[in-house]
């Protein structure tokens, strides 16, 4: 895990070290760059050492005609450096970053079918004056990039760094009038103007002044394979195994985020069966110690406890108060540039402090597990296979998949889909009830016209749980999930995330599978079926999902004095598009209702993290 910049333009060399400085989180294990002011093109690269002991960046190849900055992991390079030498390349690194330099001098730019595991990076070709840049499939690792006014291209981890380096920080308006109707912004938003994501399993190069930008890789040209069980269960314990095999191997410490869920339990015995020593577990907790009383809709330690026990682990708790999730917020979404909808950004960016406390580098987690093999309440409703608002849902407020008025614009997605994912549905209801506190008008209908027309014709032909799979996957995992509980939290210690249910193979083993096939009494029963006999104790098999959430803020003098003061009239002035005195009158009416406090916390978080990120990032209108 590392940060990476690249500027093609003018090189603003007196820059460079306040860029280093934003990427230094990242990477605080060395930092390097490489200038070519000829060619204008500069290289930075911050170094968080996992494997290999000499690998610095920029990377070069022989003739110093091609330079490299990486990000993340690439896996299995060591049967692919083989190869390599075996047809002549020279290395100069015992990293795995290198593979990249050779694989792009033997295969140009088809060199990202032979990439596995979770990556970004900036790629200079002298000869061709080509900058080639992408991001790994499914959004693990960020790759965010701008267009300077005077021509040229701009690429970095975080945004920070592209401030650092001239580029103004404004906010994106398109953007939040996208979120204020589904949630989440499109796949290549971000809340800042003029800075873009790359969306996940997407390249771009830029050639004589041109940038083209291509999808390498798409979950929905995944197709179906002929079902049989028991091959079926084999194909996903097999890559699994394999999956988390490889993200165990490293040069320095590891650790294994655990709930006592299915997915992160899977993995932290998968782990623990492959080490040599007992492996350390973390998970969090949430309590309220100020009320006298802990949270236990919030406490899933028993159930943590109960697996670590069973797999030999050495488990450590994490609490996290309510008092955490006020006083931690500004420096959590300062460290992942993005929204957010529940305080669960603040425990992972707590989990990710006490790991990196306890001298941990790296964290194997569970995310994906549920888009790989269709285990969200949401998909499986889309399936026709669950109801409407499972009962072990609704106590921590996951996604309430009906019953709500109908929204506007729905009826868009509706007539070009056939069905409306039930996801969608939610997230349009809290859009709902965010649009009447903003100054700006927004026609949701044109918003979904604009978000459907991202996909082209990608989702055509697909049940309905696959086109809601993907348009998930792309919004809320690669565009929430992974950027900024995932990547964001995890880089604010210098911790690398390593997600096995996203290795590439493991997942289209399982969406080779058809969709219903992984449905039964619980979600995701064929992943279940693949644990090996004895492997997890019969508790976490049979325990049914519960997503990872906070409690709501609300509630007590302290949040509800942290929410009047950032919130408070003169603060929201600052932000083009709140009404401070709607927000005002909705806060008010608030005070009065318990339940309305409980449905209003998406809504109230956004609001306080955008007031979070114009304010500590300096946004202007």
């Amino acid at each position: 895990m590392c940060g990476i910049f690249a500027a093609l333009g003018p090189v603003r060399a007196g820059r460079l070290d306040a860029v280093e400085a934003a990427l230094r989180r990242r990477g605080p294990d060395g930092a390097g760059r490489w200038i070519d002011a000829t060619a204008g093109i500069c290289l930075a690269h911050t170094r968080l050492a996992l494997t290999g002991h000499h690998a610095p960046q920029p990377l070069h190849d022989e003739d110093g005609q091609i330079h490299a900055v990486v990000n993340g992991e690439l896996y299995g390079y060591e049967a692919i450096r083989a190869t390599l030498e075996a047809e002549g390349h020279r290395f100069n690194t015992d990293g795995d970053s290198e593979i990249l330099i050779h694989l792009y001098q033997a295969r140009g730019l088809r060199c990202l079918d032979a990439l596995r595991g979770e990556f970004a990076f900036a790629l200079w070709d002298g000869r061709r004056r080509r900058l080639f840049a992408a991001r790994d499939r499914f959004g693990i690792k960020p790759l965010r990039f701008t267009r300077p006014p005077q021509g040229g291209l701009w690429i970095s981890s975080n945004a920070a760094a592209l401030f650092a380096y001239g580029h103004p920080a404004r906010w994106d308006l398109e953007a939040f009038a996208q979120l204020s109707v589904h949630q989440y912004p499109r796949a290549h938003q971000t809340p800042f103007q003029g800075v873009e994501m790359l969306p996940p399993g997407c390249a771009l190069v830029m050639e004589g002044g041109a940038l083209r930008a291509w999808r390498y890789w798409d979950p929905t040209a995944i197709e179906e394979a002929p079902f049989e069980e028991g091959a079926a269960i084999e194909a996903l314990r097999a890559s699994l195994e394999e999956a988390v095999a490889l993200r165990a191997r490293s040069a320095a410490p590891l650790a294994y985020a655990l709930s006592g869920g299915l997915d992160s339990s899977l993995i932290s015995a998968l782990g623990a069966r492959q080490a040599s020593a007992p492996i350390h577990t973390f998970g969090v907790f949430f309590s309220d110690p100020a009320r006298g009383a802990e949270l236990t809709d919030y406490d899933e330690r028993a159930a943590a406890s109960a697996v670590a026990a069973h797999i030999g682990a050495q488990h450590h708790p994490v609490e996290v108060t309510r008092q955490d999730l006020l006083l931690d917020l500004d420096e959590a979404v300062a460290a992942s540039e993005g929204w957010a909808i529940n305080g669960q950004l603040v425990g992972k960016h707590r989990l990710s402090a006490a790991v990196a406390a306890a001298g941990f580098k790296g964290i194997l987690t569970g995310e994906g597990a549920d888009e790989a093999c269709f285990g969200y309440a949401h998909l499986l409703h889309d399936l026709g296979l669950a109801q409407a608002r499972p009962a072990h849902q609704a106590p921590q407020g996951g996604i309430m998949l009906a019953e709500g008025e109908a929204t506007p614009g729905l009826e868009i997605i509706q007539a070009r889909l056939g069905h409306t994912p039930s996801f969608l549905k939610a997230k349009a209801e809290i859009g709902a009830r965010l649009r009447p506190l903003l100054r700006l008008e927004i026609d949701p209908g044109a918003r979904l016209t604009t978000l459907l027309g991202d996909f082209d014709e990608r989702l055509k032909g697909l049940c309905p749980a696959r086109q809601s799979a993907a348009l998930w996957s792309e919004l809320s995992l690669g565009g929430y999930i992974l950027p900024t509980l995932g990547d964001g939290a995890e880089m604010a210690y210098g911790l690398e995330g390593r997600p096995p249910f996203l290795d590439h193979r493991f997942f289209e083993a399982a969406w080779r599978i058809p969709a219903a096939r992984h449905a039964g009494p619980l979600e995701k029963r064929l992943l279940r079926a693949a644990a090996p006999p004895g492997l997890l104790p019969l508790s976490a098999l049979r325990r049914p999902k519960r997503p990872f959430l906070a409690p709501p803020l609300w509630g007590g003098a302290l949040a509800r004095g942290y929410i009047r003061d950032h919130l408070s009239p003169a603060r929201l002035r600052a932000l083009p598009f709140l009404a401070p005195e709607r927000v005002q009158a909705w806060l008010e009416r608030l005070d009065e209702d318990p339940e309305a406090q409980r449905r209003a916390d998406p809504v109230l978080m956004l609001l306080l993290t955008t007031e979070a990120l114009g304010r500590r990032f300096g946004l202007s209108g």
